[in-house]
């Protein structure tokens, strides 16, 4: 039952508070469970098994084809609230570091301990989620909750310093992280030349841009827009759920079946059985 498992992951958050280096009260019983699950050998030992090379070759493909991720393209359609604020969140990095590279490194980070989160704040007496179940509650996400201000999961309150502390304590504990970590990083760069050669990023910015070519012509550009949210940045995010116990697995792509490499011929979704060997991991 997708809406009393969402009551259990619940992550509010201050934006006002987002570049404080303070935990703040709110956030603060997320780290306190994040820590107590992961921060100790049998924990971060328990991620790298999770992420084992068979579960990320499954969201590579998944999180790639056509009819799943769209190398995170599709999230602006399926998940349009929870995109929309981690573009906002992006957006802010930016014009805080001036450094694109640095605020990739953040997104990365927050994304991916973001996603390690969700399954931890579950109730307990609820099975554990599969991959589906969490496009389902992105796609349900939004920012107001039942109340009208109660936020059911809000990024902004990882936008401040601590995931990056967070996962360097777990690094230190066990240094092979850095290297499942960085096959994570691997990935998500062959997602976006994958989206390179199927077309230009939907993002919230771009799709923003798009539509105000179509209204206005183009814009001139501007030197002062920050660069375009990496999109598929959202595999950082996938990563760190499966990480923390969501199980791979779609309707449309069951696993341990890997996906099927999906191409879009003539307008027409044709779906091609390609052997593992074919796309280089």
């Amino acid at each position: 039952n997708l809406s009393s498992k969402q009551n259990g992951t619940s992550l509010q958050s201050n934006p006002q508070d987002s570049n404080s280096h303070q935990k703040s009260p709110v956030i603060e019983p997320i780290i306190s469970a994040l820590e107590a699950r992961f921060a100790n050998r049998d924990g971060v030992g328990l991620l790298m098994e999770r992420l084992h090379p068979e579960a990320l070759q499954w969201l590579d493909r998944h999180f790639r084809c056509n009819q799943g991720c769209q190398s995170g393209r599709s999230l602006v359609r399926q998940a349009p609230i929870f995109d929309a604020r981690i573009d906002l969140w992006w957006r802010n990095w930016v014009s805080t570091t001036q450094c694109s590279l640095q605020s990739r490194s953040s997104l990365a980070t927050a994304l991916f301990v973001t996603g390690l989160s969700i399954p931890v704040l579950q109730p307990s007496n609820e099975e554990e989620w599969t991959v589906q179940e969490l496009e389902d509650y992105l796609a349900s996400y939004n920012h107001l909750g039942l109340n009208g201000s109660n936020s059911e999961i809000d990024p902004e309150g990882f936008s401040s310093s601590w995931p990056r502390k967070f996962l360097g304590r777990l690094i230190q504990l066990c240094p092979s992280l850095q290297l499942t970590l960085h096959s994570v990083k691997r990935l998500a760069e062959q997602a976006s030349e994958f989206d390179s050669a199927e077309g230009p990023a939907s993002s919230f910015s771009a799709m923003k841009a798009m539509v105000a070519n179509r209204l206005m012509g183009p814009e001139p550009l501007d030197p002062n827009d920050p660069p375009e949210f990496p999109s598929e940045f959202w595999l950082f995010l996938y990563a760190g759920a499966i990480a923390g116990g969501v199980h791979p697995g779609t309707l449309g792509h069951p696993y341990p079946q890997l996906p099927r490499c999906c191409q879009l011929h003539n307008g027409n979704d044709e779906s091609c059985h390609t052997s593992q060997q074919e796309i280089p991991f």
